[in-house]
């Protein structure tokens, strides 16, 4: 179970992955267009650690950025202090490149740190994360 003790994340994960070869294909896209206040597990998503302890929920508005191309699309989740770790299956690449895209807000982390987004592969292995962590100067 992740320890965000203070941290406070809105994540609103634009996830775009892609295989790169001759061709340029999306595997998934979340824009977490869902109705604000329902737990993600209610739309797709599986929990594989600490299900149940503050449990993930869709908030709105949405994250924007400038370029991005998942700017203002749907809504965002919102992560605060230890709790559930959700996931969301895509079609396995067993070759070529993978990228990935997503938006954060973070308004609080941690002196630790902790990650915050990850692409799982088994409940013991999360192939990439993402880690926050406070630098202390504020």
């Amino acid at each position: 179970m992740k320890n965000h003790s203070t941290l406070r994340i809105l994540l609103p994960l634009f996830l775009f992955f892609a295989a790169a070869s001759n061709s340029f294909g999306q595997v998934l896209v979340e824009d977490f267009n869902y109705t604000a206040g329902s737990l993600i597990t209610a739309n797709g998503w599986g929990a594989h650690s600490g299900a149940g302890t503050n449990a993930i929920t869709v908030t709105t508005p949405g994250l924007t950025f400038p370029g991005h191309p998942g700017s203002g699309i749907g809504n965002c989740v919102s992560m605060t202090t230890s709790g559930e770790d959700d996931n969301k299956s895509f079609t396995a690449i067993t070759s070529g490149t993978v990228y990935t895209s997503f938006l954060i807000n973070v308004t609080a982390a941690q002196a630790a740190g902790d990650y915050c987004v990850g692409i799982f592969e088994s409940s013991t292995l999360l192939t990439l994360r993402i880690y926050v962590k406070a630098s202390g100067a504020g």
